[in-house]
């Protein structure tokens, strides 16, 4: 199987029929890529839509609002702010891989459809 990932590109435009599609992208850089293909799949999830507080420092250098992956923490003191699926398995991983994490979050309890293993070994 030849799979190529494109990831962290925007997708702008999906354009075709089965067999024959064109999928425009952006770049991080802003530069378009035409990419052409006869299949065609969409890979969203909530990683992507952050919900910003609006407080002051939030738009600093240090602060993301999007997880990329764990091992640049390694060894850090991370705060993750929320309390549902994306927050949780994001500190579990940073955790898992050798971050000092806290979990903060606004509500006296972690959401309820956090999956069960996404709740272990939290003390709230």
């Amino acid at each position: 199987m030849n799979l190529e990932l494109r990831l962290f590109e925007l997708v702008v435009r999906v354009e075709g029929s089965d067999g024959s599609f064109t999928v425009l992208t952006r770049t991080r850089t802003g530069s378009r890529v035409n990419i052409t293909a006869g299949k065609s799949r969409v890979a969203t999830g909530y990683y992507d839509l952050p919900n910003k507080l609006n407080v002051p420092g939030e738009d600093l250098p240090h602060v993301s609002h999007y997880y990329t992956e764990a091992a640049a923490f390694w060894k850090e003191n991370v705060v993750v702010v929320g309390g549902k699926n994306s927050a949780a398995e994001a500190a579990l991983d940073l955790y898992r891989n050798g971050a000092k994490v806290t979990l903060v979050h606004r509500d006296a309890h972690l959401g309820q459809t956090i999956k069960y293993w996404g709740k272990a070994g939290y003390r709230e």
